[in-house]
């Protein structure tokens, strides 16, 4: 029963009878603009009926801070106006933060660049030596000396060939490099239980904190 003012709930209760809707938390949304919660800025519209819904069940048996409906909705839409814009952003953090591993607390990349010139000198040299006899007598008699033939004599024909051959050669090559690495390394300094308590510090029940905020608090007698 009330002492001061209306019930949040006898303003959503009358709202619903006068639509002709069940009394019913799924209709809830059928009151919104009646309470001042159908247009602030909210990070996704589709989050609007579950943060309505804790808005009203938290204050559902509270008695409104204004003398008449009209006055009551303009305070609530009012102080959702001030503080959601706030609010989004830390939704939308929320929802980066998501992303984020707790057990990694560093990415480094690495990258290498090595550069230079080579260069390679050869010298090669090679000597070949061969010795020939070409020898032919037309009337042998007898073994033919070799000292004899080369002599001139017993020999109707004789040729010797002593020849001698050096090669060489010389090669130069070179050329430059450029050489280059990236590559990126992740892991963690600290233990893996403190960066577990540093990851918990930042839980945040949101939702909470928005119906408990002291700007919609203040739309609600708070007189026990």
């Amino acid at each position: 029963m009330s002492k001061y003012s209306l019930q949040l709930r006898w303003l959503v209760e009358q709202t619903l009878a006068d639509a002709k809707l069940p009394n019913i938390e799924a209709n809830w949304h059928a009151a919104y603009d009646k309470l001042g919660l159908a247009d602030y800025p909210i990070f996704d519209e589709a989050y609007r009926q579950t943060l309505n819904d804790k808005i009203i069940r938290h204050y559902f048996m509270y008695e409104i801070g204004a003398e008449t409906a009209g006055l009551f909705r303009m305070f609530v839409r009012d102080a959702m106006f001030l503080i959601m814009p706030y609010y989004n952003q830390m939704y939308l953090s929320e929802i980066t933060a998501k992303n984020i591993q707790p057990l990694i607390d560093h990415t480094r990349t690495i990258a290498e660049d090595a550069t230079g010139t080579a260069s390679n000198a050869a010298n090669t040299s090679a000597t070949s030596t061969s010795n020939a006899q070409d020898i032919f007598s037309d009337t042998p008699m007898s073994a033919l000396n070799f000292d004899n033939i080369k002599a001139g004599n017993y020999a109707s024909t004789a040729d010797f060939t002593d020849a001698s051959t050096t090669d060489s050669g010389k090669s130069d090559s070179s050329g430059t490099y450029d050489n280059k690495l990236s590559r990126t390394e992740t892991g963690h300094d600290k233990a893996e239980s403190e960066l577990l308590l540093i990851w918990r510090d930042t839980f945040v029940n949101i939702d909470k904190d928005i119906v408990e905020n002291r700007a919609l608090r203040e739309c609600f007698m708070m007189i026990w």
